[in-house]
């Protein structure tokens, strides 16, 4: 039988008299490639942004 979610244990997290977050993590299969696909297009665009700047297509400041 597969299952299909994920649950992943993460670093404490230290706070000042707060209460902290939950440190585990629960996801599934599709979520996963949902995310990556989603930052591979944000970084391709990042790049493509670098290349018109440098090129001088795109005026002012290009703070990436």
């Amino acid at each position: 039988m597969y299952v299909d979610i994920m649950c992943s244990q993460v670093k404490p997290f230290s706070f000042h008299k707060i209460e902290p977050p939950s440190n585990k993590v629960e996801t599934t299969l599709a979520e996963l490639k949902s995310m990556y696909t989603f930052m591979f297009r944000m970084r391709r665009m990042e790049i493509a942004a670098d290349m018109m700047y440098k090129a001088k297509l795109i005026r002012g400041f290009c703070h990436l």
